[in-house]
């Protein structure tokens, strides 16, 4: 089973490249995107998540009090008790998407997550240079087995934040130089973050936003099937099997020529 989680700063293009991902996926893939994509994603019933949620955190519950006594010392004297609540329900969504995955982990090894953890457990990211607890719980497999870190320039990621903000009606007119300052520093803070990544030897994949959409795409594929070994329904498993065949049914018949020689 492999987590991997998809990052960056907002408008950076994150489901642009995971919504061709969800383009190309067929049923035979090695891979799966979280239950958010309805292609590509499983579809399971609010009710049975919840109950696959409870069942996740019941086995897991060494992770889930780690990481959730992480966040409170972390929040707990710099936010009021809402903004506190706010941070641990959607760090429960985002549990809910890992406790989904694993459930769906027979069948696909490999999940690949839209902002999960990370992005809803800042914490991880502001501290995780200079605090222990954040390298032990990002070393953690449970979190994520690797990292998909999606960069891109400043004022090309505002004018597209900007862009996204009045399509959907949010946004607030903010002064430019305003927006621009915010955007570059969680292009920073994510930049900080592969630089961890690496010194933790984590499999870590940065992506040029820049760069075209499909080809960011062939490289997420590449990075996630990499070194995983592939479900027994996959087509490569199923060439390979078949050429084992044709190796065996080649040796045995070259066997029965020489006796008969």
């Amino acid at each position: 089973m492999a987590n991997f989680e998809m990052v960056g700063a907002p408008a950076v293009g994150k489901t642009t490249i995971l919504k061709e991902l969800e383009r190309r996926w067929t049923p035979d893939q090695a891979w799966m995107l979280d239950h958010r994509f309805p292609k590509g994603g499983p579809r399971t019933a609010r009710a049975e998540s919840h109950d696959i949620l409870n069942t996740f955190i019941l086995e897991n519950s060494d992770f889930y009090e780690r990481l959730a006594d992480f966040c409170l010392n972390h929040y707990m004297g710099r936010s009021g008790k809402k903004v506190l609540f706010d941070k641990f329900s959607r760090l429960n969504n985002s549990l809910e998407i890992i406790a989904l995955s694993h459930a769906f982990n027979d069948k696909y090894p490999i999940v690949l997550m839209d902002e999960c953890i990370l992005k809803h457990c800042s914490a991880l990211v502001d501290k995780a240079q200079d605090d222990k607890n954040a390298e032990v719980l990002l070393l953690d497999n449970r979190l994520a087995s690797g990292f998909i870190i999606v960069d891109g320039p400043t004022d090309l990621v505002c004018r597209r934040f900007i862009r996204r903000a009045e399509r959907v009606r949010i946004y607030t007119g903010n002064e430019y130089d305003y927006i621009r300052k915010e955007t570059d520093a969680s292009l920073r803070r994510w930049r900080r973050l592969a630089a961890l990544l690496k010194r933790l030897s984590r499999p870590c994949l940065v992506l040029d936003s820049t760069e075209p959409v499909a080809e960011n795409a062939d490289r997420v594929i590449e990075f996630v099937e990499r070194d995983l070994p592939l479900p027994a329904s996959s087509p490569a498993v199923a060439l390979h099997s078949a050429l084992l065949s044709s190796e065996a049914i080649a040796v045995a018949v070259s066997s029965v020529l020489m006796c008969a020689l």
